[in-house]
């Protein structure tokens, strides 16, 4: 008898935990209903496992898992993939196959010689792959789902805000430039920082034969040997070959001056003129005369000087006699 009050009583347990259990389903099922998807190209479109952060924690004090689809900030990655079941089914759910079936991407999709591409339409690139075109997307879009929980800033790539958080607040700064001291969080930002002082442009335009610092200032170059102009202004309809020149063209329309001086609060219309204007508060004359060692604050004056105190006369060329 006492067997099976026991056996009843583990069935009523066993009843109400999948009550509890269908319950939760059905939360998370009308949830999921809430959540409109107006387009898969709103989503990330690498594996699930993405969806939660890959890298370890940076550090011990900074064990944090940012969502990278809204504000909340996990502790633990186990809380991390509740939230996202819980608030992002659409994201956990999804598939590859949805991804490739879309509308775009079965536009984009082109044969040549036996192999498929995607190709875009705004500056003729092919893709080799749906999920390279979708990220190649994102340069023209401007679309920019990766949010640094900290500061703000936007990333089209998790990778990119990988490399922020690191970077930037981690706070780990113990690569030192053999030049100056100056401390920073990788090896990678003191080469970059060490051509300030070396002058070294090992980065070539196989094109024109300019050289640049860094390997991105390239890539942005390369555009100007092209006759695609995918960045259009939305108030006059003027082409751009890259982002950079489109948003200071904007400013002209706005009247928009993003860049404030932290010594004096003057603001700039162009970042370039920001870091001009910043001398004016700096003893720094990074321009050096190579002649005479006189230094100064812009380029522009070490120009003026050698043409007047070091370069020859141009001597007028005496006409010449004939006959």
């Amino acid at each position: 008898m006492t067997d099976c009050k026991y056996h009843d009583s583990a069935k009523e347990d066993s009843s109400r935990t999948r009550s509890k259990v269908t319950e939760k389903k059905k939360k998370i099922d009308d949830d999921t209903k809430d959540w409109l998807v107006e387009d898969i190209n709103r989503q990330d479109t690498s594996d699930d496992e993405s969806c939660f952060p890959s890298v370890k924690p940076l550090k011990k004090q900074f064990r944090t898992y940012p969502c990278n689809y809204c504000e909340h900030i996990a502790q633990k990655k186990k809380l991390l993939k509740i939230h996202m079941t819980e608030a992002h089914p659409e994201v956990v759910n999804r598939s590859r196959k949805s991804f490739v079936a879309t509308e775009t991407v079965l536009r984009a999709r082109i044969e040549h010689d036996g192999k498929i591409y995607y190709h875009c339409s705004e500056c003729g690139k092919n893709l080799n792959s749906p999920y390279t075109f979708y990220w190649h997307l994102r340069i023209h879009t401007g679309e920019r789902l990766f949010t640094c929980h900290l500061c703000g800033k936007r990333f089209r790539v998790n990778q990119g805000l990988t490399r922020h958080l690191k970077d930037t607040h981690a706070g780990i700064k113990n690569v030192p430039c053999d030049l100056c001291g100056r401390m920073f969080s990788t090896r990678r930002n003191v080469e970059d920082h060490r051509r300030i002082h070396t002058g070294e442009r090992p980065y070539v335009c196989n094109v024109c034969g300019k050289t640049f610092k860094q390997k991105a200032s390239l890539f942005v170059h390369n555009r100007t040997h092209s006759d695609v102009f995918p960045f259009k202004c939305s108030y006059c309809g003027q082409t751009f070959r890259t982002r950079p020149p489109l948003m200071v063209h904007i400013t002209k329309h706005t009247g928009e001056k993003p860049h404030a001086c932290d010594v004096c609060g003057r603001c700039f219309r162009i970042k370039y003129e920001l870091k001009r204007h910043r001398l004016i508060h700096s003893d720094e004359k990074p321009w050096r005369c190579t002649d005479c060692s006189l230094s100064f604050r812009q380029k522009r004056y070490l120009v003026n000087h050698k043409k007047l105190n070091h370069e020859p006369p141009q001597s007028l060329a005496a006409p010449q006699v004939t006959g």
